[in-house]
């Protein structure tokens, strides 16, 4: 910037048009600094009315920003300008930072809290399929499975003849009961 005293820089921050004669900040007199404007970013010397720029995607910008600053994991940012960032959305997730985007939660998995950063793997018993709820259901009646991760409710396995398989979420053939004396079981069962 340039002074009636002598030649000066802008610091960063703020905008400095020609003939500044201060610097100290005034929104308001043309004569001193300006602060740099929500969703632009002023290096030191920037004389432009919006700064160095505008703020680029995956980063933000509130008032008086020296620099971009990257959105943090479990948010984003997927415009220029932007002023803060959002927080990804239940269902989806953003596991590095300075994001345009949240990504979509892999079937067997879940991204049940907003922000969230690595997604849980849906326990043994349980599943999820990318088309479903954000959370991990469990394996139905009748089935089970014993491995972590499932991706569909298809990946529950059958109760097998002769076994009860009487509660959800079940993990293990060790966890269900005998068909009662007289009694058929056919496999998929899931009540006495």
């Amino acid at each position: 910037m340039y002074t009636k005293y002598s030649a000066q820089f802008c610091p960063a921050g703020l905008i400095c048009l020609e003939a500044v004669a201060s610097d100290i900040p005034d929104d308001y007199l043309i004569s001193t600094p300006f602060t740099c404007p929500s969703g632009s970013y002023c290096l030191r010397a920037s004389q432009s009315v919006i700064g160095s720029g505008l703020c680029p995607i995956g980063y933000f910008c509130p008032a008086n920003s020296p620099e971009p600053v990257k959105a943090p994991e479990g948010s984003f940012t997927g415009n220029l300008g932007s002023v803060d960032s959002t927080e990804c959305s239940p269902g989806t997730f953003s596991i590095r930072p300075q994001s345009g985007e949240c990504a979509a939660c892999p079937s067997g998995f879940e991204c049940k809290e907003r922000g969230t950063t690595v997604p849980s793997v849906c326990s043994v018993g349980f599943y999820r399929s990318a088309i479903e709820s954000n959370i991990c259901s469990a394996c139905p009646k009748g089935t089970f499975s014993f491995e972590r991760s499932a991706k569909d409710y298809l990946d529950c396995l059958e109760c097998p003849a002769g076994r009860i398989c009487e509660v959800e979420g079940l993990k293990n053939i060790t966890e269900t009961a005998a068909c009662s004396d007289g009694k058929v079981c056919g496999s998929g069962t899931g009540a006495k």
